[in-house]
């Protein structure tokens, strides 16, 4: 008997059908993209001042003239004043004259006192509207800003667990189309929300549902190549997700409004419900519960797409063992031998220091002192590049090597922009050591992937990458936290972000190094992987586009 990856060879494992569903389906991606970097955008700082209602008919800069006050308390930093305090001042005194032609150093002297502001006016000379004018985040609110992003990266976190769920259960297309359909119904109806509160609620569930998009695409994506390609595809797929990143900078440097630019993200989706026309379920899923005439149809379908009919009379599915069951395993396996329970822990920490890494240097504009388009941008280029990267490293240098490397110089690069942050001339070198950093990030980010799908054993593979996966959204749910740091001191997410990054790298040492290896298949085999009890069966020579990752 054989599998229902020896059913692929046989139709094609990368025809003209995988290949359009490595597009179509790796293309949706790009909404999971703009939508985690869109607050970059939604809630971009706008110059602020104190709202005087009887200074309503004045100009911006009349208005800052009379309210920026002269003097603040002690503990309050110059601009936190200038934006957060306002002159005390009796305005029913003064005339409409008197105010158009206001003399600060006049009318202002030191027995003037200052004030916290109630409520603000904001300077459209960037955007005309964002998140911060609509729900007044600004001053003591301003970590609102930051909040809705772990919120967002919780209901991401959230989303894919229980979409994961129901994909096994009911379907990887029902999955896929309800997460879809919910991720634009979210994206819309939080448009025009009037509370703080409903619109993070919306946005914990656009956060899950944009999850859920990404996560059954990818699995709708892998399922349907074959084996030699799989891995291949799981790096290169990720393109959309980047994209997506690099588009969400475009929107926000044409579009200067929020209601706008959240149209902007929220409809296009919409066009990828056509994945139904193009693969009405997983096959592969199918068999596994035992609906094996459809799985023979849609089969059939594909050969004849990829210009490989089959003509023999009998059932392609009828060679597929689907009677073997599988050994019960559980997450407690992963912790149950020292050697696995070593490997689990520092595989979490890695992942955990991706994420947050990637993240937090998205969201870390202000830290770095670039705009914010060019933060976004370099972020999402930066990915794209590493896909190469870690196609070569992985096969030249090795799993372990390439993993461990990447991070470290990529946490020594952050340590390197530290001083070049005050030294203004040296901005370019900034921003070239800065983006070589995330190239390095993401090619981590990217090849821990496949390093972890490696080293565990087949039996408990799956639970492996994806509790790793779930520490990678932690990582994610802090990182907008750890960029917030910047306005306490500039430095600080690229001190943090650094250290977690060098620590991760160092992390990786201890982790087996799978190139050429053959991977391990029970838990005995996991345990003595990479030791000197490790019963060799040399795979050498195999390259990468041959190895075989999880199906997660």
């Amino acid at each position: 008997m054989g599998t229902f990856d020896d059913v692929l060879i046989k139709i094609g494992e990368f025809g003209r059908f995988q290949i359009l569903v490595f597009f179509f389906f790796s293309a949706s991606y790009l909404s999971s993209g703009w939508h985690a970097a869109s607050m970059v955008f939604l809630g971009a700082n706008k110059d602020h001042w104190c709202h005087v209602t009887a200074l309503r008919n004045l100009t911006e800069s009349q208005q800052r003239n009379i309210v920026e006050p002269i003097t603040c308390p002690d503990d309050v930093k110059s601009a936190t004043c200038r934006q957060c305090y306002g002159n005390v001042l009796n305005y029913s005194r003064y005339s409409f004259e008197d105010l158009t032609s206001w003399n600060r150093s006049k009318q202002l002297d030191g027995t003037i006192t200052s004030e916290k502001c109630q409520a603000w006016e904001f300077s459209s000379e960037a955007y005309t509207s964002t998140l911060v004018d609509q729900f007044s985040l600004t001053c003591d609110r301003e970590w609102m800003i930051a909040m809705l992003q772990t919120i967002y990266m919780t209901g991401y976190l959230i989303g894919c667990l229980v979409f994961g769920s129901i994909s096994d259960s009911f379907g990887r297309m029902k999955a896929y189309l309800l997460a879809l359909i919910l991720e634009v119904f979210f994206a819309v109806v939080a448009i025009y929300v009037p509370w703080y509160p409903l619109y993070a609620v919306f946005r914990f569930m656009l956060g899950a549902t944009s999850g859920a998009v990404y996560t059954c695409a990818y699995v709708i994506i892998v399922e349907m190549m074959g084996p030699r390609h799989r891995t291949a595809v799981g790096i290169f797929n990720q393109w959309g997700f980047d994209v997506g990143v690099l588009l969400c900078t475009a929107v926000g440097y044409s579009i200067k409004d929020h209601y706008s630019m959240q149209w902007a993200f929220a409809v296009p989706p919409i066009i990828f419900l056509l994945g139904k026309f193009i693969i009405p379920e997983s096959p592969r899923w199918l068999v596994t519960k035992g609906r094996l005439d459809e799985a023979e149809q849609f089969l059939r379908k594909i050969a004849k797409f990829n210009q490989n009919p089959i003509t023999k009379t009998g059932k392609l599915v009828a060679s597929i063992d689907i009677e073997a069951k599988p050994v019960e395993t559980s997450f407690v396996d992963l912790f149950r031998t020292p050697n696995l329970r070593k490997r689990s822990l520092l595989s979490f920490y890695v992942w955990f220091s991706n994420s947050a890494i990637y993240y937090g240097l998205m969201f870390s504009a202000s830290g770095f002192g670039f705009s914010i388009f060019v933060n976004l941008a370099s972020s999402g280029a930066s990915a794209v590049i590493s896909y190469f990267v870690v196609y070569v490293l992985f096969n030249k240098v090795g799993r372990r090597f390439s993993m461990m490397g990447s991070l470290v110089f990529s946490g020594v690069a952050l340590f390197i922009c530290i001083p070049l942050l005050y030294v203004d001339y040296l901005w370019p070198l900034l921003l070239v050591v800065s983006f070589l950093g995330k190239v390095a990030n993401s090619a981590a980010f990217c090849g821990g992937y496949l390093h972890s799908s490696e080293y565990y054993p087949t039996v408990i593979r799956s639970i492996g990458v994806g509790c790793a996966s779930l520490f990678a959204r932690v990582g994610g749910l802090l990182a907008p936290q750890i960029a917030r740091l910047s306005t306490v001191w500039q430095p600080f997410p690229a001190i943090i972000l650094g250290t977690i990054a060098i620590t991760a790298g160092l992390c990786n040492f201890f982790l087996p190094e799978t190139l050429n290896k053959k991977l391990p298949e029970t838990l005995e085999d996991g345990e003595n992987f990479g030791t000197t009890a490790e019963t060799q069966s040399d795979e050498a020579g195999v390259p990468l586009t041959e190895k075989e990752p999880a199906l997660v």
